[in-house]
């Protein structure tokens, strides 16, 4: 009886812990619709790509910072001393985008937000630098 218990208490805590961590990717996503309203109708706001150079000059968001994910907490500081500018970041499929969201939190930015992948962006993408 004891050993349905505990599995059943390790079970909840499971279920609890994987919860709080949906909630808390859920409070850093923002959908490329709200993040296009925001990039048209607000100044200041910073769109980040943290893919490769490769991938940048291929395809990129109009008017996007290129910060590829390996070399971002180095570079963060440096290139992005407002801590509380607001921030959206994205990649090709969600994945990188989503780990700098976390670097960044760490570092303290506060506002910070992942558009998640390329390939979900149905707005105009420019090739080049």
């Amino acid at each position: 009886m004891e050993q349905y218990l505990g599995l059943i208490a390790l079970g909840v805590l499971m279920g609890a812990w994987m919860l709080v961590r949906s909630h808390r990717a859920k409070k850093f996503k923002i959908s490329p619709d709200e993040a296009k309203r925001l990039l048209d109708t607000t100044k200041g706001i910073i769109l980040l790509d943290v893919r490769s150079e490769e991938e940048y000059r291929e395809r990129h968001i109009p008017k996007s910072l290129l910060m590829p994910l390996n070399s971002l907490k180095a570079q963060a500081p440096k290139r992005l001393p407002d801590k509380n500018k607001e921030i959206l970041v994205y990649c090709r499929s969600g994945n990188r985008s989503a780990a700098a969201v976390r670097i960044l939190s760490k570092l303290g930015y506060v506002k910070v937000k992942n558009i998640g992948g390329i390939i979900h962006w149905p707005f105009a993408t420019v090739s080049g630098k």
